[in-house]
């Protein structure tokens, strides 16, 4: 896999994070890109997984992924994601929907991108349940 200009680290001093996160990225590029939140919605605009966390957030990687994969980019360029989920209840469905997409992203197990996760009231629209928001940066030269 090329450079991806990103370093993800878990520094010594510092507890092993608690999930599928690394407490800090680098960002060894001058090429920055933000990916706008990103929801559970397909090729046609219709919502996926009505009611159902789990598949909205898969819905919402693979958008994120089909949006950096735009620009030439992945997931291993992204040096921070935010989450936004509607409720409590919902952290635990989105937690299983990443740790099985990241399965086939991060085989290794590591390499995490730092992820901040937020409970909400509501997103845009009432029928979304997750919404996430990248930010990726380019290797130099790209």
């Amino acid at each position: 896999m090329p450079d991806s200009g990103v370093v993800k680290l878990n520094p010594p001093g510092v507890a092993r994070p608690l999930g599928r996160y690394s407490h800090l990225s680098f960002v060894n590029a001058a090429n920055l890109v933000a990916v706008a939140g990103q929801v559970a919605v397909d090729l046609d605009g219709n919502v996926v997984g009505l009611g159902d966390v789990h598949q909205q957030a898969l819905q919402a990687y693979r958008n994120v992924s089909r949006v950096l994969e735009a620009a030439g980019l992945s997931l291993h360029n992204v040096w921070k994601l935010n989450a936004y989920v509607v409720g409590n209840d919902a952290i635990e469905p989105f937690m299983e929907a990443r740790t099985e997409f990241y399965s086939s992203v991060f085989p290794n197990e590591r390499d995490y991108p730092p992820i901040t996760l937020i409970a909400v009231t509501r997103l845009a629209f009432p029928e979304l349940l997750v919404e996430i928001e990248a930010l990726a940066a380019a290797p130099d030269g790209e």
